[in-house]
C-alpha cells in the first residue's frame, strides 16, 4: 500500500533518503556556521522533522508538475523554429543583461584574478624577452593568457583599464548567452519540452539576478561556466542517443574540443570531465572506442604533456594544497581539540606542512584559507604528502567524532539559506599589484558606485521577500537542485539516465564540497557550473520521466495486441494513440 502511494505521488526510496539527509544538513548548519560545533535538542529534531517533510513534499509537487507542464506559446514555438533562433535568444538574453552590466561596470574583477593579471603582466611586460617562470599554475595558464590578452594590451591602448575590464565582460556575456541559448534549443529540440516550458526558460535566463551578475565576473569560473555548458549539452546528447551521436565526425570533434577546453580552462574540470566520461561507458554500447580514445588523449594532454611544457618553460607547479584543504581542516580541529594527543613523529611531519605552532589558533571551522595558507606547496617533496596521510588516517581513526564535526562545519554553508548572490564588489584585493595597477581601478565610478549600491540593496531586498528569496540562498543551487536531478534520474527505469547528471554532481563534489571555503568571501563563484546548467539538468530530468512513461504505455499497447485487445480499448484505458507522438515540437 505504501508504495503504491508512492508510485502515485512520483517518489522513491532515494527521495526518502536524500529527504533525510537533507533534513539533518539543514537542520545543524546554521549551528555548525555560527559556532562550528552542533548541539542536538528537541528543537532540533522539530526542526529535523519538518525538514524532512517539506523536502519529500517539495518533491513530490515539483515533479509532477514538470511531468505534466504541458503547454505551448504559439508566437514562441516560431521563434525556436527559426532558422536564426540561436542567435535571436541570445540577443534577448544579452540586451536584458546589458542594465546589470552597466550598472556593475566595469565588472568585478575577483582577488585571485588580480594575481593572475600581474603574472601575465610580469610575464610578457617586464622587458624584451618572455619570462614564463613568472607564470604558476596554480591557475590554469591558459585562463591568464586569455584574461591577460584581452584586458592588458588594450588598456594600454586605450590607456584605460576599466573600460578594458567592461569589453572583456561584455565578450564574456555574449558567449554566456549563446550557451543558454543552445541549451535551451537543445532542450526544446531534444528533449521535447513544449514552447510554453521553453518560454519560461528563457524568463529565468534573461531575468534572474544571479546569472548576469555571475556573468559580470572576471575569473576563471565564469570563463569556464559558459564553456561547461556547451560541454553538458553535448554530453547529454551522447547519453541520450546511447553513443550513436558519435557517428558525426563533427559531434566526436565538438565533444572533445569542449573537453579540453574545459579540463584547460579549470583545474578540478579534468576530473569532472574524465569521471564523467568514464562512467559513460556503463550505458553506452556504439562507439566504445571513441570515448576511450577521448578519455586516454585527455589524460595524455593534462598528466603528461602539460608537466612536461611546464617543466620545460620553468612554469611553476600549482602544487597539491587546493585538493588537501578537507583533510588540512580535519588535522587543525584534531590539533585543536586534542593536542595532548599528538605524538613526536606526527608533530614533525605536521609541523613542515602546516605550521603546528600556530595550527590551533588558525582553525576557521567554515574557512580552509588560514589553514591551507601556511602549506607553502614549493617547499614539499612527494613523500611529505605520503608522510601526511599517513598521519591524517591515524589520527582520523583515534578521534573519528573530530574529524566528522570539521568535516559537517566545512560543508555547512552550502547546505544553509545564506544569501547566494556573485561576487558584485571589489573589496578584496589583496593581490593587486599597485606598481602595475592602481587602487582606482578597483573602484567603480561615482555614478555607478551609486547604481551598484541600489542594486545591491536590491538583492538584500529580494532575498527578504518569502518564497522568493529561495531563489538567493546557497542551498538552492549547491545540493536542493542538484539533490532533485539525482534522485529523479535514479527513480527512473530508463537505463542510463543518471549518467547525465554525473557533470553536476562531479562539479559539486570535487569542485565545491572539496573547496577550501563556501559562505566566505568569494566560495559562491565555485557554483557557477551548477547555477548555469541547472535548467538544462531539469528539462533532462523531465526528458526522464517522459521517456518512462512512453516506455510503460508501450508495453501496454504491446501486451494488448498480443491478447487481441483493440486498439480503441487501449487508447481508452492506456492513453495511447495509433500515431500520436508525445510532443509536436520538431527535432533536430
Amino acid at each position: 500500500m505504501i508504495s503504491r502511494y508512492f508510485n502515485r505521488f512520483q517518489l522513491s526510496v532515494w527521495d526518502i533518503l536524500f529527504s533525510l539527509f537533507l533534513a539533518f544538513m539543514f537542520t545543524v548548519s546554521p549551528q555548525y556556521i555560527a559556532t562550528g560545533s552542533a548541539i542536538l535538542a528537541v528543537g532540533t529534531i522539530l526542526h529535523f522533522i519538518l525538514y524532512f517533510l517539506a523536502f519529500l513534499a517539495a518533491t513530490a509537487i515539483i515533479r509532477y508538475v514538470l511531468k505534466n507542464l504541458n503547454f505551448n506559446i504559439a508566437f514562441f514555438q516560431r521563434l525556436l523554429n527559426h532558422k536564426h533562433a540561436l542567435f535571436i535568444l541570445a540577443g534577448i538574453m544579452f540586451l536584458l543583461w546589458l542594465p546589470v552590466m552597466i550598472i556593475l561596470y566595469p565588472g568585478t574583477v575577483i582577488n585571485d584574478t588580480w594575481g593572475q593579471l600581474s603574472q601575465f603582466v610580469y610575464t610578457f611586460y617586464s622587458d624584451s624577452k618572455i619570462h614564463f617562470e613568472y607564470l604558476g599554475d596554480h591557475h590554469p595558464v591558459l585562463t591568464t593568457f586569455i584574461m591577460g590578452w584581452l584586458i592588458i594590451p588594450l588598456a594600454n591602448l586605450i590607456g584605460n583599464l576599466q573600460v578594458a575590464m567592461f569589453v572583456y565582460v561584455i565578450i564574456q556575456a555574449i558567449l554566456t548567452c549563446l550557451a543558454f541559448s543552445y541549451s535551451l534549443l537543445y532542450a526544446h529540440r531534444k528533449l521535447k519540452i513544449g514552447s510554453g516550458l521553453a518560454f519560461i526558460f528563457l524568463l529565468i535566463y534573461a531575468i534572474h539576478p544571479i546569472l548576469p551578475g555571475s556573468v559580470q565576473t572576471i575569473s576563471k569560473d565564469s570563463l569556464n561556466a559558459w564553456i561547461f555548458v556547451f560541454f553538458t549539452v553535448s554530453f547529454l546528447e551522447v547519453i541520450r542517443t546511447k553513443g550513436e551521436s558519435l557517428d558525426s565526425a563533427y559531434r566526436f570533434d565538438l565533444l572533445i574540443l569542449l573537453s579540453w577546453a574545459c579540463c584547460v580552462t579549470k583545474k578540478v574540470s579534468f576530473y569532472v570531465v574524465i569521471l564523467s566520461l568514464l562512467l559513460a561507458l556503463l550505458v553506452i554500447r556504439r562507439n566504445r572506442k571513441k570515448i576511450i580514445v577521448m578519455l586516454v588523449v585527455g589524460v595524455a594532454l593534462m598528466q603528461f604533456i602539460w608537466p612536461a611544457v611546464m617543466n620545460m618553460t620553468g612554469i611553476t607547479s600549482g602544487g597539491k594544497t587546493e585538493m588537501l584543504s578537507l583533510p588540512y581542516q580535519m588535522t587543525a580541529r584534531y590539533v585543536k581539540e586534542h593536542p595532548d594527543d599528538v605524538s613526536p613523529e606526527e608533530y614533525a611531519v605536521l609541523d613542515k606542512m602546516l605550521s603546528m605552532g600556530s595550527l590551533a589558533d588558525r582553525y576557521d571551522p567554515v574557512s580552509a584559507d588560514p589553514v591551507k595558507g601556511f602549506a607553502f606547496y614549493e617547499r614539499f617533496e612527494g613523500s611529505d604528502y605520503t608522510d601526511y596521510i599517513k598521519v591524517w588516517v591515524s589520527q582520523g581513526l583515534r578521534h573519528q567524532g573530530s574529524y566528522i564535526n570539521a568535516l559537517l562545519a566545512m560543508e555547512s554553508g552550502w547546505f544553509s539559506w545564506t544569501k547566494y548572490y556573485p561576487v558584485i564588489d571589489m573589496n578584496w584585493h589583496s593581490q593587486l599589484n599597485t606598481n602595475f595597477f592602481s587602487e582606482a581601478s578597483t573602484i567603480r565610478p561615482e555614478p555607478i558606485k551609486t547604481w551598484a549600491s541600489v542594486y545591491q540593496r536590491l538583492l538584500d531586498k529580494l532575498y527578504e521577500i518569502p518564497v522568493v528569496g529561495l531563489l538567493f540562498t546557497y542551498g538552492l543551487y549547491a545540493v536542493l537542485i542538484p539533490a532533485f536531478v539525482i534522485a529523479t534520474l535514479l527513480r527512473s527505469r530508463k537505463k542510463g539516465m543518471w549518467v547525465g547528471a554525473l557533470p553536476m554532481f562531479f562539479s559539486l563534489a570535487l569542485g565545491c564540497w572539496l573547496a577550501p571555503v563556501s559562505i566566505h568571501f568569494e566560495g559562491r563563484r565555485y557554483l557557477y557550473p551548477i547555477t548555469y546548467s541547472a535548467l538544462l539538468l531539469i528539462a533532462w530530468c523531465r526528458y526522464a520521466m517522459k521517456e518512462e512513461e512512453s516506455g510503460q504505455k508501450a508495453a501496454v499497447y504491446i501486451s494488448a495486441t498480443e491478447e487481441n485487445i483493440s486498439v480503441a480499448e487501449v487508447a481508452k484505458d492506456g492513453d495511447v494513440k495509433d500515431g500520436q507522438n508525445s510532443s509536436t515540437d520538431p527535432v533536430l
